[in-house]
């Protein structure tokens, strides 16, 4: 793998390459469709248990490693036109790849099938956040996936920032999957998803790594995407008026929770995101998030400040 990393990592910076890029990663997709598609996958049917969906979470893992390290790649050092295509190519590809049809407990394992595409979205996600590259961000966030066998929790659309929350692929309600994270629990913590997001911030972090001055920038910036999916999910139900209003509680909320309460307190990273976006039709509005008003934002910010109060009162 490290071999085809250094053949890539020189071609990226010249746009001439672009053949020679595509005949690296379009194998490496085919490659890593298949590993996420082979038989255990699309045949397994029993209740998950902590054993086979521990080992399931790590051969998704396993099996996603090299092509998310050749993307971050691509992002980094790309300076042409073609990271976008590339990267909306690898996406549908695994959006469309073949998923679980299976009696039984099938649908729940067709529902976490998704956890693969969920990971390249947050780090992806992370990644555009932290270069202010909103234009990637916004088109990242506005993809869609057109699954009517999956299952939601509080779903109108099926746009990533609503399909692809760690709050939906665990929600409770419908999977149990988070029970299998509370086994390790504290003592005292009674979070419900801390453990799954703790688990995907922890596993993001490597390949994001000479992105970030420090531990504590990455997890700013980790926090401060959930946030965002959060605002941008509450603008999309205020267009309804009947709509409920929601957005996906991140990991900020549950890791700051103390017996029934949190901290509602923004650090300064998502307290400046936020104001710069109020004040001005800044980078953010001007792709289309909020349809380019600064008062959308701050409908949406208001009401989903005010959910996660009712929710810790």
């Amino acid at each position: 793998m490290e071999n085809q990393i250094a053949k890539l990592k020189p071609l990226i910076p010249n746009p001439n390459n672009t053949v020679l890029i595509w005949d690296i990663l379009i194998p490496k997709t085919q490659e890593t469709i298949a590993c996420l598609t082979n038989e255990r996958f699309l045949k397994i049917k029993e209740y998950p248990e902590k054993k086979n969906f521990m080992d399931i979470i790590s051969d998704y893992e396993k099996y996603i490693d090299e092509l998310l390290k050749m993307l971050v790649l691509l992002n980094k050092f790309d300076k042409g036109s073609y990271f976008e295509d590339v990267t909306d190519i690898i996406l549908n590809k695994l959006i469309n790849s073949p998923k679980n049809n299976e009696d039984g407990y099938g649908y729940i394992w067709r529902h976490f099938s998704y956890y693969p595409l969920m990971i390249i979205f947050y780090t992806l996600g992370i990644l555009f956040m932290k270069q202010k590259k909103y234009s990637l961000l916004y088109k990242l966030m506005n993809k869609t996936i057109s699954d009517r066998l999956i299952l939601s929790y509080n779903i109108v659309n099926d746009k990533f920032f609503e399909r692809l929350t760690v709050f939906n692929l665990f929600s409770g309600h419908q999977l149990q999957l988070y029970n299998l994270f509370i086994d390790n629990n504290q003592e005292g913590d009674t979070s419900r998803r801390l453990f799954a997001n703790t688990h995907v911030y922890n596993f993001i972090h490597p390949f994001l790594l000479d992105y970030f001055d420090s531990l504590e920038d990455f997890d700013a910036h980790f926090d401060l995407f959930e946030y965002f999916l959060g605002i941008v999910t509450m603008n999309e139900r205020l267009k309804t008026p009947n709509d409920i209003k929601f957005g996906p509680y991140g990991r900020r909320y549950w890791k700051y929770s103390e017996s029934g309460r949190t901290n509602l307190e923004l650090n300064n990273l998502v307290k400046h995101f936020v104001n710069d976006s109020f004040n001005k039709i800044n980078d953010v509005l001007k792709v289309g998030f909020f349809e380019e008003k600064a008062k959308n934002l701050q409908e949406a910010y208001n009401e989903y400040v005010s959910l996660l109060r009712r929710i810790y009162r």
